[in-house]
C-alpha cells in the first residue's frame, strides 16, 4: 500500500486501486503502520488507538483497503 498527502486529505493506494480519505497523514499514519507490520489485529484494537473523531473515517478506510483485496477478515 502507498499513501500520498494531498493538501488536507491523503491518497492511498492498493493493488492498482487509488481513494482518497479526509484523514491527514499525521492522523492516519499510526494505523497504516500498524497494518504494514504484517500481525493480525481486531479492528476495534486497530479503531481504539485513534482519536473517537477520527474513527468512523479511519473504519471506511480498513473497508476500503479490503475492498481493494490489501486487506483480509479472519
Amino acid at each position: 500500500m502507498l499513501y500520498e498527502p494531498l493538501g488536507g486529505a491523503l491518497l492511498y493506494a492498493a493493488n492498482g486501486h487509488v481513494a482518497r480519505t479526509p484523514l491527514t497523514r499525521q492522523r492516519a499514519e499510526p494505523l497504516l503502520h500498524r497494518l504494514a507490520d504484517g500481525r493480525p489485529a481486531p479492528v476495534g484494537a486497530l479503531l481504539a488507538a485513534l482519536p473517537p473523531a477520527d474513527r468512523a473515517e479511519a473504519r471506511r478506510l480498513l473497508e476500503t483497503l479490503e475492498s481493494f483485496r490489501a486487506l483480509t477478515r479472519e
